[in-house]
């Protein structure tokens, strides 16, 4: 009798325990790193050709701001 109630018990507790063993998947987001690479600003912004030294300084400053707003796609 204790032999059998034993493996009646072994019984419903394997088979009881089948829905312990299910595998549940859940989606998990990983963000992975991306290297950015910073546009160009537009050509005409820093052509220096044919300008005086005022001129050229003021493009270059221009040409610098025109960076920096490109840069901002990476921040």
């Amino acid at each position: 009798m204790l032999k059998t109630s034993l493996m009646l018990f072994a019984i419903l507790i394997f088979s009881g325990c089948e829905w312990c063993m299910q595998k549940v998947e859940i989606p998990v987001e990983v963000k992975v790193p991306v290297k950015c690479i910073v546009p160009e600003p537009k050509k005409e912004s820093c052509e220096l050709k044919g300008l005086n030294d005022v001129e050229v300084v003021a493009k270059l400053i221009e040409c610098i701001y025109a960076y920096q707003d490109a840069s901002k796609v990476c921040k």
